[in-house]
């Protein structure tokens, strides 16, 4: 009898284990966020993408960074890596007002393109939500709070690597130039790069549950409220065309063209949509292509549990993992889809995303 007790013990912890894995599926996660520096970006960040543009979520509790990278924003290296510009587009920054962040957890989910941040603070839990969509070309943020009327934030776009015109460097013309501007719900972000004549333009629309919402100069803040949904877009002016590499250097692209009209009609039609349609729209989208094929080494659920870090140190140390080795195939596949999409720029070296 007792050993009958016992098949049935392990056969139950057995099933619930690989329940766990099912419902974990393939995913990084950390129990502290990425370090805001290039060491962070490049070994610590959690990437997400549409092909369209990248962005680099680094998860800090109280002060969050969003990298947004574009394939056409590239206006050459200065000299020193710390100076460099490649492909960096716009660093999205959020100041939270919380005294605390017990209970730390960020990951990203490679099946469903979802990354998040959980944390306790104010008595109360608190969760970022993350994605975005090829089919709507947008980074959507949701940020919740689990006591009503706590959640306050500010939302302050910076533009980055900002460098007179003229400037030369190791691959050429180097010059930045750019504007932020807040108005009631929306953000603004315009910017001119003078190699190419490159034109890039950010939309931001925040939608808050409840609470307060106050634009400053070139930023806006929410306070008092439960949760809050904001929507991104970016566009340029660079088009992936024959023209645009027969023609002479200052006449490749079109100094009328208008890339914040798009993105704002983008930001709109987002709006329109919602969280739940945008979200469910971008997992069906995801699904057909991460879902074409599947990868069965039979691994231990368990190892779905633990850190990504803590799996890496232990595989390091020699035990074999084979969820780690599963996630470690799935997340190729996945930086792949996030990376080129059609009607999309054709990936880099880093895909979609480069910090300097």
């Amino acid at each position: 009898m007792k050993t009958m007790i016992r098949l049935t013990c392990l056969l139950f912890c057995a099933c619930c284990a690989a329940l766990r894995l099912t419902a974990a599926g393939h995913r990084l996660w950390y129990c502290q966020p990425a370090e805001d520096s290039l060491i962070g970006w490049e070994r610590q960040s959690l990437p997400l993408g549409c092909g369209h543009f990248g962005v680099s979520v680094f998860g800090g509790p109280q002060h969050e960074r969003l990298q947004v990278t574009h394939n056409a924003v590239l206006t050459g290296r200065a000299h020193g890596l710390e100076s460099g510009n490649l492909t960096s587009a716009l660093d999205i920054r959020v100041d939270f007002a919380c005294h605390s962040a017990d209970s730390y957890e960020r990951g990203l989910d490679l099946e469903k393109g979802l990354a998040w941040v959980t944390f306790d603070s104010w008595g109360g839990g608190i969760r970022r939500e993350y994605f975005t969509s090829y089919p709507a070309r947008v980074l959507v943020m949701r940020f919740t709070a689990s006591k009503p009327g706590t959640l306050a934030f500010r939302l302050r776009p910076e533009i980055p690597y900002l460098v007179p015109f003229g400037a030369k460097g190791e691959d050429g013309l180097t010059g930045r130039s750019g504007t932020v501007v807040a108005k009631g719900a929306a953000i603004a972000v315009d910017e001119t790069l003078d190699r190419y004549g490159v034109k890039f333009a950010g939309r931001f629309v925040v939608v808050p549950e409840g609470g307060t919402l106050v634009a400053d100069v070139a930023s806006v803040s929410v306070s008092n409220a439960t949760s809050a949904v904001v929507y991104f877009s970016c566009d340029t002016n660079y088009r992936l065309a024959p023209e645009t590499f027969s023609a002479p250097l200052g006449k490749k692209l079109d100094p009328a063209d208008d890339p914040g009209a798009r993105a704002d009609r983008i930001v709109a039609a987002a709006c329109a949509k919602g969280w739940s349609a945008l979200k469910a729209e971008h997992e069906r989208d995801l699904a057909g292509l991460i879902g074409r094929a599947a990868l069965d080494l039979d691994a231990d659920a368990n190892d779905a549990l633990i850190p990504t870090d803590g799996v890496l140190k232990a595989y390091a140390l020699g035990r074999r993992s084979r969820y780690l080795e599963e996630t470690y195939w799935q997340y190729g596949r996945y930086l792949l889809v996030a990376s080129s999409r059609p009607g999309t720029l054709p990936a880099n070296l880093q895909g979609v995303w480069n910090a300097h």
